[in-house]
């Protein structure tokens, strides 16, 4: 299980429970913002302070707890700032775009701005409920 919970707390919690919570069922710029943010930021805290309770359960750290918590949540919190900050600003681009746009630009061969399968998980995700 070590190291399980970086791709588990991201899509399993973050994104249900704070991103739908936060964008709602018609979210604009501002909540998309705002929802990104706060669940790139949640997904990396739980991440790394699970890997911190790993690690320190498992005794092959010479560090306390205490001090290797400390040592991991405020790195994991600017990367999760600067991680929701490029998030938002990727899917307000996908929310504005026209419902078809981007899969139809990549299918006729013309220059879409996103890279090929960059939108398939926000196509194929279930709306948050």
């Amino acid at each position: 299980m070590q190291h399980l919970q970086p791709r588990v707390f991201p899509g399993f919690v973050a994104y249900p429970y704070v991103y739908g919570k936060i964008a709602g069922d018609r979210p604009g710029r501002a909540r998309i913002t705002v929802a990104a943010i706060a669940a790139a930021v949640a997904g990396l805290q739980l991440g790394a302070f699970a890997v911190v309770l790993e690690t320190a359960s498992s005794g092959i750290t010479a560090l306390p707890f205490s001090t290797f918590v400390v040592l991991m949540q405020p790195i994991h919190l600017a990367i999760g700032i600067v991680e929701g900050i490029v998030t938002a600003a990727v899917v307000a681009f996908v929310h504005k775009a026209p419902a078809g746009d981007l899969a139809g630009a990549a299918r006729s061969g013309g220059r879409s701005p996103v890279p090929p399968g960059a939108t398939s998980s926000w196509r194929f995700s279930p709306p948050p409920s």
